[in-house]
């Protein structure tokens, strides 16, 4: 049988205690240290990308991801000057520039209509009061041809 001295020579068991309380602080360390590593990995993954595997599709990385964005907010940016072109007014061509004409054009027909409405208002007055002196003149008439005869 083997001997405590021939395995770990003159070590002390505060000693012995010490190594055993290091070696669990350098495993706990460790294993922190991997899922640390871990982490890393994963961010390095969403940076460079990775290939299509069976059932998996392609994931790009983080440049071309970025690449995507500027071609898209290029076309939003150009979009956006087309619609800034249409709904300001401008040289006569934009959307806006064609509702200010239709609004103006509008504003003169109302007017006209106003004008319109008043004068045919005076028209029903009159032709009300023609119509009624017309029946009072038939009632007149009607009268007469009675006495006469």
């Amino acid at each position: 049988m083997t001997n405590w001295t021939d395995l770990f020579g003159d070590i002390t068991v505060a000693q012995a205690i010490t190594w055993l309380l290091a070696l669990v602080a350098f495993t706990l360390l460790v294993i922190r240290g991997w899922k640390l590593l871990g982490s890393i990995k994963d961010f390095m993954d969403d940076v460079k990308g990775e290939p299509a595997r069976p059932g998996v599709a392609a994931r790009p990385g983080l440049m071309e991801r970025v690449g995507t964005i500027e071609t898209k907010v290029d076309a939003v940016s150009t979009s956006l000057s087309e619609v800034r072109h249409e709904v300001l007014p401008n040289t006569g061509t934009s959307l806006r520039d064609a509702a200010d004409r239709t609004e103006t054009r509008l504003a003169s027909v109302d007017e006209k209509v106003d004008t319109l409405t008043t004068d045919m208002a005076a028209v029903h007055t009159k032709l009300d009061n023609d119509n009624q002196r017309i029946d009072e003149l038939a009632e007149f008439v009607h009268r007469e041809d009675k006495e006469t005869s």
